[in-house]
């Protein structure tokens, strides 16, 4: 989910006194958060926000609305300009790290960060005016009829900041015409997939994830314009798998793994899971597998797939999500996750566990 570094990224300094042409003023941004849809709001509130990653790229585009119009549409307003952006950390004085976007230039065709590309990257500058600001990551190329096409594995968000009035600062002894918008929050069009694997007691020493894959997932790629939501495809016919890179041990124990992806949302259709494992460094991939019933992936969301190994038996629970939520084993039952759902058991003969403790 991260894009490159920032590296080779410039942004010029506050620019004081008008520009040649005509009072431009140069726009920046301040840092907006990235959500997902989160529980009803007679629970919580509609939104879960937490801080873009660093090394994220961000697309920002000025509109201005057609002659009379009271509502963004960005398929009959007129486009302005555009510039990409970088998240970076820094440290302030007091030692206090702080996130920003930093204007750079990105490969237009995967929206990460061009770092051969040395040459001095736009910035937003515009007349005195209102314009809304379409913001999205990752920062890839987009052209009228502004529609995004997103495949599995992308992390998409965007956001509308409507109705920014835009203006040099005359108030000092010297104009400024420097200024800086709040995006509004990014919100996430597509659903997070992870895998955890741990185990229930000390008769496990070790778990090795060799594979998993994701059957009868949504036909990529999905299409929609900019700040939409992402149609689900009409035929569910895409295998989502991942090899055994993508699963890393957690606090470096080697009986506790994770792993994780990002999928388009899907419509509600059975799917299916196949996994192998390895356990306690029997040589054997027991290969689990299961069907899941009828479930529709919607947009925002966590899907866990869960093993949990006790004794001689190994269970895969699905656990329905927050996007930032954590599993843990002990699932207190409450308002912080959609559902459970148990995929399968299996008895493992490939090891003696009669050692107790299960």
């Amino acid at each position: 989910m991260l894009l490159a570094a920032a590296t080779g990224c410039h942004k010029s300094d506050a620019v004081l006194g008008p520009e040649p042409e005509g009072d431009r003023v140069t726009v920046g941004f301040a840092l907006g958060e990235v959500g997902a849809s989160a529980k009803p709001a007679s629970t919580r509130a509609d939104v879960v926000e937490e801080p873009l990653a660093v090394g994220a790229t961000v697309r920002v585009l000025a509109f201005q609305r057609a002659a009379g119009a009271t509502s963004a549409d960005i398929t009959a307003d007129k486009y302005v300009a555009e510039a990409t952006y970088v998240v970076e950390e820094v440290t302030e004085d007091d030692g206090t790290k702080v996130r920003r976007l930093k204007a750079c230039n990105v490969n237009s065709a995967t929206g990460a960060v061009d770092v051969a590309n040395s040459s001095i990257p736009d910035e937003i500058r515009l007349r005195a005016d209102k314009y809304d600001f379409y913001a999205f990551t990752p920062a890839t190329a987009i052209a009228s009829p502004w529609k995004v096409s997103i495949a599995h594995g992308v992390d998409h968000a965007s956001s509308c900041t409507e109705q920014v009035a835009v203006a040099p600062d005359l108030s000092g002894a010297v104009p400024v015409y420097t200024q800086t918008v709040s995006l509004d929050v990014l919100m996430r069009k597509c659903c997070r997939i992870t895998f955890v694997a741990e185990r229930a007691s000390q008769t496990v020493s070790k778990i090795k994830i060799g594979s998993a894959k994701l059957s009868k997932m949504a036909g990529a790629p999905a299409v929609a314009t900019l700040c939409s939501a992402l149609p689900t495809s009409s035929s569910n016919n895409v295998d989502i798998s991942l090899n055994g890179s993508a699963f890393t041990a957690v606090d470096g124990l080697n009986y506790k793994f994770s792993g994780e992806t990002i999928v388009l949302p899907k419509s509600e259709e059975e799917f299916g899971i196949d996994m192998t494992v390895e356990f306690n460094g029997s040589g054997v991939n027991k290969a689990l597998s299961g069907k899941v019933p009828a479930m529709a992936f919607e947009p925002g969301r966590q899907y866990c797939f869960a093993l949990s190994l006790k004794g001689g038996d190994v269970t895969l629970t699905l656990v329905i999500m927050d996007w930032d939520a954590v599993y843990d084993s002990e699932l207190n039952i409450g308002d912080w996750f959609y559902g459970a759902v148990t995929l399968g058991s299996w008895s493992l003969s490939e090891w003696n566990t009669d050692l107790g403790d299960f």
